[in-house]
Formats: C-alpha cells, structure tokens, sequence
C-alpha cells in the first residue's frame, strides 16, 4: 500500500485510484468491518478466529486496526458476506 502511495503522489493522483479490492479494505475502516462482519454472524472473536484458522486475540488485534488480515485472511472473510441468494 505504501509502494501504491508513492506512485499515486508522484503521478499526482489519489491512491484509492491504484488500490486493490484487498488495498481497499485495508485503507477502510477495516476493523470495524470486521466487528460489524463478526457480529452479523454471530460469531464470537474465538469462533471466528476458529473459522479462518488465527487465534482469537488475531480477531481481536484486527478489530482494534492493531494488525492487518493477510491477504488470504480477506479472502476467508468475504466469503461470510456474501449473500447467498446473490
């Protein structure tokens, strides 16, 4: 994102402009995402750590943008949004 950043300033453009979906996200209000995402489905941070494989106080790091989800965590997580009647 940082790379994206610099590139943007020179060219002399915004940097969503250069971002991913995942970049994104993380330039978002992800952790609140998450907390929002958790609660919707009724997870506690140790079930949803559970269910994409990190450790509870990982949800809990995200959630308080302490840390960011790899790439690989995002992935994971899009899939609980997805509506399935979509």
């Amino acid at each position: 994102m940082e790379l994206c950043n610099r590139i943007a300033q020179a060219i002399g453009i915004i940097p969503s402009l250069l971002y991913d979906e995942y970049l994104a996200f993380i330039a978002s209000n992800y952790g609140q995402k998450i907390k929002q995402l958790r609660k919707f489905i009724e997870f506690t941070q140790n079930e949803l750590g559970q269910a994409i494989r990190v450790h509870r106080k990982t949800i809990a790091r995200w959630e308080k943008k302490q840390a960011y989800p790899t790439r690989e965590n995002y992935d994971i997580l899009k899939q609980f949004s997805r509506d399935p009647t979509a």
